[in-house]
């Protein structure tokens, strides 16, 4: 069974909602939920109409309580703390599990992603990969932020959907390693999280498909696009 992942805020109640209702509403198998949440009362009657769904096997929430942390660069950012809770997962969600995949909380499920995160799940066990996640940047077009971070490898990957390897993760004491490097670059952090992600990972993961992350661009908006869109996208963000 897929297990989905949603890390947010009462701030991103209402798109995380629309978020699931769109993946309940194009999946064709029972899912899990699980979303880390800074005050999950807020979202409790949302919880209980979404767990009526189609297709939504269980929702479990979890309320974010390490606080004792100062995040890099949220101060007059568009974005809260809530970015880094996934940073965390292995305090909060069930050892048990064996892979999941991170959503962000406005990204809109356009087509069944059920095959796709399963074929990557099958292709990260194949060539040894803890982590999947669409390429965003690479060494050569992006050197000065790439030495910034002190990345040593050579692509950077967008962080609004990743398939996650959790055994390795907790085997890997990923929480501890990640919260040093958020501590040891904490003046070099631009894109929250992603940066710290991408500082552990430096390069070694699994391309992500395009359609499991689409980012759609107004400014090139077409028939062609749209059609292709409505097509082969999955995720939307």
């Amino acid at each position: 069974m897929v297990n989905i992942l949603y890390c947010f805020d009462e701030n991103y109640n209402k798109q995380a909602a629309t978020s699931i209702s769109s993946l309940s509403n194009k999946i064709d198998e029972k899912i899990n939920i699980y979303i880390i949440h800074k005050n999950p009362v807020s979202f409790k009657e949302i919880k209980s109409k979404l767990e009526n769904l189609n297709f939504i096997n269980s929702i479990n929430i979890y309320k974010f309580n390490d606080n004792n942390y100062e995040f890099p660069n949220l101060s007059g950012s568009h974005v809260s703390s809530a970015t880094y809770f996934r940073l965390f997962i292995e305090n909060y969600l069930p050892s048990g599990i064996k892979f999941i995949t991170y959503i962000d909380a406005d990204v809109v499920c356009i087509n069944n992603p059920i095959n796709e995160i399963n074929r990557t799940i099958k292709q990260m066990k194949k060539e040894n990969y803890f982590i999947a996640g669409r390429v965003e940047g690479t060494k050569e077009i992006s050197k000065d932020y790439f030495d910034n971070l002190g990345f040593k490898g050579k692509k950077y990957f967008n962080a609004g959907v990743v398939v996650i390897d959790y055994q390795k993760w907790i085997d890997s004491n990923m929480k501890n390693e990640l919260l040093e490097i958020m501590k040891e670059k904490y003046d070099q952090i631009i894109y929250w999280d992603q940066d710290v992600l991408n500082s552990y990972y430096n390069g070694e993961f699994l391309e992500l498909e395009d359609k499991l992350n689409y980012n759609f661009d107004l400014d090139n908006f077409s028939e062609e696009l749209h059609d292709f869109v409505e097509r082969e996208v999955c995720f939307l963000h």
